[in-house]
């Protein structure tokens, strides 16, 4: 099961998170990626609901990902949902390179960047 940084809780709308959809993507070189946004309390069919904060499934050969964040399960777990979606879309990353058995370390250690990234780019815009 993934492990996700410890960033806290913060509650997020759902067009926050489509756009942070579109800043990784863009960040991580994904334009050409068609990604689904699934937001929901409740796992997806898609995946096999063993407790998780979120999940992604890629479908590399069509440059296509799927991605699900629970909002309660990231409140329950102190975690923000944005810094869930940085660790699936880093997922995706990694398979769209090639790197199927990539070590969840780096992942981990990746979205606590990536995610410091795109809050710092959020704030410069608030102001």
């Amino acid at each position: 099961m993934a492990t996700y940084s410890k960033i806290p809780y913060k509650r997020v709308s759902f067009k926050q998170l489509e756009n942070a959809v579109k800043w990784c993507q863009n960040n991580l070189n994904l334009r050409d990626w068609k990604i689904e946004l699934e937001i929901g309390n409740t796992a997806p069919g898609w995946i096999i609901d063993d407790g998780r904060i979120g999940s992604s499934q890629t479908y590399v050969p069509y440059f296509t990902a799927k991605v699900w964040v629970c909002p309660k399960r990231c409140k329950e777990n102190d975690t923000h949902p944005i810094s869930v979606l940085c660790h699936e879309m880093l997922h995706v990353f990694f398979y769209n390179y090639g790197i199927e058995d990539h070590d969840e370390r780096a992942t981990n250690t990746l979205e606590y960047h990536l995610f410091q990234n795109w809050l710092n780019k959020n704030k410069k815009r608030k102001n």
